[in-house]
C-alpha cells in the first residue's frame, strides 16, 4: 500500500466491551509498528464514536450511518474484519438487513467485506473466531466473507475447520494467536480502569 493508505477496520468496537477494546488496542499497535503512516477508520458499534477516536486515534462514525459507511469502503485501500469472535449467529442474522442502516452481526461483519471485494478492495479476516453458525443464512454470509478475503487468520483450529467446510478445503487459512497477547500488563490494567472494572 502507498504511504498514507487508509484502512477500514470492521469489528465490535466502541460499545465498551473490554475484550474487544483490548483486541483493537493490540491491532492498532501491531499495524502501526509496521506502518506508522497508515490512517484508520473504525466504525463504532454504538451511537458514540468519539470515545473510539480519543482512545485509539482513529476516525470513526456510528456503524449504522450507511452513507458514511459506503464512503469509508470506497475510500479504503484495505478492509480488515476482526479481530475477535465475530463470526457467529446466536440469533437469526437477517441477511435482508445487509447494506441497510439495520445491519448488525453477520449482516455487518460479512456484508461490508463482500461489498469491498466487489469494489476491488483487498480484504483480510484478522484473527477471527468462527462459530457457532446455527442458521443457513449465517453459514452463507460467513462463506461469502471468507471467499471475499485475500488473507485469513483465525485464532483456533476449529474456526479454520469451519471456514474450510463452508468455503472449500483448499481455503488458505492461517491459525494465529489472539492479538490481545501482544499487550503488556500495564495496558490491560489501563483498559480495566477505563471500563470501570479495575480492582474488581
Amino acid at each position: 500500500m502507498a504511504a498514507g493508505s487508509r484502512v477500514l477496520v470492521i469489528g465490535y468496537y466502541g460499545d465498551g466491551n473490554t475484550g474487544d477494546e483490548a483486541v483493537l488496542t493490540a491491532m492498532m499497535r501491531g499495524l502501526r509498528e509496521g506502518r506508522p503512516d497508515l490512517r484508520f477508520t473504525v466504525p463504532a458499534y454504538s451511537a458514540d464514536p468519539a470515545r473510539l477516536c480519543a482512545t485509539h486515534g482513529v476516525d470513526s462514525f456510528p456503524f449504522r450511518d450507511l452513507n458514511r459507511m459506503l464512503d469509508a469502503v470506497d475510500a479504503a485501500d484495505l478492509v480488515i474484519v476482526g479481530g475477535g469472535g465475530l463470526l457467529h449467529d446466536y440469533v437469526d442474522p437477517r441477511p435482508e438487513t445487509t447494506f441497510t442502516a439495520g445491519h448488525f452481526g453477520l449482516s455487518y461483519y460479512c456484508g461490508i467485506p463482500w461489498l469491498a471485494s466487489h469494489l476491488g478492495k483487498p480484504v483480510m479476516l484478522y484473527a477471527v473466531g468462527v462459530g457457532p453458525l446455527l442458521y443457513p443464512a449465517g453459514r452463507e454470509l460467513t462463506r461469502d466473507a471468507a471467499l471475499a478475503a485475500g488473507a485469513i487468520t483465525v485464532r483456533d483450529a476449529e474456526s479454520a475447520a469451519i471456514l474450510r467446510q463452508l468455503a472449500g478445503g483448499d481455503l488458505d487459512v492461517e491459525i494465529t494467536a489472539d492479538p490481545v497477547w501482544r499487550l503488556v500488563p500495564a495496558e490491560g490494567e489501563r483498559l480495566l480502569v477505563e471500563t470501570g472494572l479495575a480492582g474488581r
